[in-house]
């Protein structure tokens, strides 16, 4: 019994450091890990990871679930942001959708780079 605590229903690491995986492989072997926990274990609630991009759609794509970043992760990333002393990016909302499908591609931010048109 876990005391209505929650509880990793695994790990996954993998090693490959002579640069011979393919394009893709990554997402490829996240996603089929994830449908076949996700098929045994139908009451996920959500899921959790680093900030790579594959990992976060991957888990968005198989589980359908709430996603959150790891705890050091995202106050890390954070800082690191934060402490970079150059403008923000101007933002595109079809291209932030290619990298994490779950943001809406016509949402954008109200505030942009320059002077703002009324």
């Amino acid at each position: 019994k876990a005391n209505r605590q929650s509880l990793p229903l695994g790990f996954l690491f993998t090693v490959m450091t002579d640069g011979s995986a393919k394009p893709g492989a990554k997402q490829c072997m996240l996603t089929e890990t994830l449908a076949w926990l996700s098929k045994r274990c139908p009451n996920i609630k959500w899921t959790l990871s680093d900030k790579d991009p594959s990992e976060i759609n991957t888990c968005h794509d198989a589980i359908k679930k709430k996603h959150q970043l790891c705890y050091w992760h995202a106050p890390r990333y954070i800082e690191e942001r934060l402490a970079e002393d150059k403008l923000p990016a101007a933002y595109n909302p079809r291209k932030a959708h290619a990298v994490f499908r779950i943001i809406d591609p016509t949402w954008a931010p109200g505030v942009t780079r320059g002077p703002v048109v009324e």
